[in-house]
């Protein structure tokens, strides 16, 4: 499927389809990185609409079904310095 339009009407009628799905792989990965005792922030959606045809427009060689990133997911490790959690240690030896 080549025509924009068409291609917007069949994403307007699929995007809940895609939406559910996002929530589903987002779901695993925060259970996964949750089961490993990694500090993360999952999030994930369906492409809107006005995305999804600008990527039709600029990029010619995708169609409606070829398109690759319908879903995105995204994981974003936070950090916990090792030296703050020494440094809790240190304080609840040491207190009075």
């Amino acid at each position: 499927m080549t025509d924009i339009e068409a291609a917007r009407r069949t994403w307007i009628a699929e995007r809940p389809e895609f939406e559910r799905f996002a929530d589903l792989i987002a779901g695993r990965l925060r259970y996964g990185v949750r089961r490993l005792g990694v500090l993360a922030e999952v999030s994930a959606r369906a492409k809107e609409v006005d995305s999804l045809v600008k990527k039709l427009l600029l990029k010619g060689e995708y169609t409606y079904e070829s398109l690759p990133d319908k879903v995105g997911v995204r994981i974003v490790f936070k950090y916990r310095s090792e030296e703050r959690r020494v440094g809790k240690e240190c304080r609840s030896r040491w207190s009075p």
